[in-house]
């Protein structure tokens, strides 16, 4: 449970840096690199508000979060690509396939590690992101 952790959150320059690493090693499909900057408990909650298909319950450790984007970049070989983002406030990523906007990622880092991502893909939510490349 997330609530239960100490918190040692990310200084913005940390945190920066930490999404630019995992947004290459999702861009590469390098499991064990994600699997290296996320923690071995972290979740995903993914939200598609009933639009576009999403998780129906939060995914949990970092093997099966890794095989997440792992499968999007095999799924769409070539036509993944991720760009940094202020999301509530915080760096976060914008995941774009085919030129089109897929989703809003933001990450919840404590003690060097990705601990959580939450996925937006309504596209309702997404209005206000660029929508192409």
């Amino acid at each position: 449970m997330l609530d239960a952790r100490p918190r040692f959150q990310a200084t913005p320059d940390a945190h920066r840096a930490l999404l630019a690493a995992f947004m290459q090693a999702a861009g590469r499909a390098d499991r064990d690199a994600m699997k290296a900057l996320l923690s071995p408990d972290v979740s995903l909650v993914s939200d598609g508000g009933g639009k576009t298909p999403s998780f129906h319950r939060i995914l949990r450790g970092a093997g099966r979060i890794a095989g997440v984007f792992w499968s999007v970049e095999h799924a769409n070989q070539g036509q993944v690509e991720y760009r940094m983002a202020r999301i509530n406030g915080e760096a976060g990523l914008l995941r774009y396939v085919n030129g089109k906007i897929e989703s809003a990622q933001s990450f919840l880092i404590e003690s060097g590690k990705i601990v959580a991502v939450f996925v937006v893909r309504n596209p309702d939510k997404l209005a206000g992101a660029p929508r192409e490349l």
